[in-house]
């Protein structure tokens, strides 16, 4: 028998159901130790600015909570203060970091990443605007800039699918730059059991279903 004669399907790969990832995203010690060293920075390049604001490391994190809430409700399509968002300085890092979540479909393995908050408490929007205030004094001295809130809703794929497993920052795609790794870890992204579990065998192994109807697509296969 010649191989070269047998079909084995010519057409497009049939379609698998997309399976729904949530990348849940918190602020813990990371955060605090920005916040420390935001404020000593603050100290460092301009003390007098910093004693007359008394921007705290409590307020930094608290701050960058809030931002993050906001950052995935906008993603969700729940985020009244949208527009009150683009008034609140901000320091260029968490900007940059927020800028990395959002949805990501990666078509290769069936997935669809999306971001959640770990449902932890955050300050009012009035609290926000005061320690944007007092962030705003150091923008001459420190990379903070306005416009507190990504438009765009999409994520970083690199950033986006990987998350803290272990005590280590893993991922199932290739990295590409070392700063996705960074912001992963800074926004202490996890993964529910179910969850690790589903993108596991999704990355590992073919899908039943996908199998089935690329099989039952064609009848040259059979």
């Amino acid at each position: 028998m010649d191989f070269k004669t047998l079909d084995f399907g010519s057409g497009d790969p049939a379609s698998v159901e997309m399976e729904t990832i949530q990348v849940v995203l918190s602020c813990e010690e990371t955060l605090e130790a920005y916040g420390r060293a935001f404020v000593e920075e603050g100290y460092r390049k301009a003390p007098l600015i910093a004693d007359h604001v008394s921007l705290t490391a409590t307020e930094m994190k608290d701050y960058c909570a809030f931002l993050l809430a906001q950052r995935i409700g906008s993603v969700h399509g729940d985020c009244p203060l949208f527009r009150k968002l683009k008034l609140l300085w901000i320091p260029s890092w968490i900007q940059f970091g927020l800028s990395q979540i959002g949805f990501v479909t990666v078509r290769d393995y069936g997935l669809r990443l999306e971001p959640v908050t770990d449902g932890s408490k955050t300050i009012s929007y009035d609290e926000a605007l005061a320690i944007s205030e007092k962030i705003a004094a150091f923008e001459p001295y420190l990379q903070v800039v306005r416009d507190a809130m990504p438009r765009a809703i999409d994520g970083d794929i690199d950033t986006m699918s990987k998350a803290i497993i272990g005590g280590y920052v893993r991922s199932f795609t290739r990295t590409k730059t070392a700063v996705s790794t960074y912001v992963s870890a800074f926004w202490n992204a996890h993964l529910q059991e179910e969850n690790i579990f589903k993108m596991l065998y999704r990355v590992q192994y073919d899908d039943v279903g996908y199998i089935r109807a690329a099989l039952t697509s064609e009848k040259g296969i059979i």
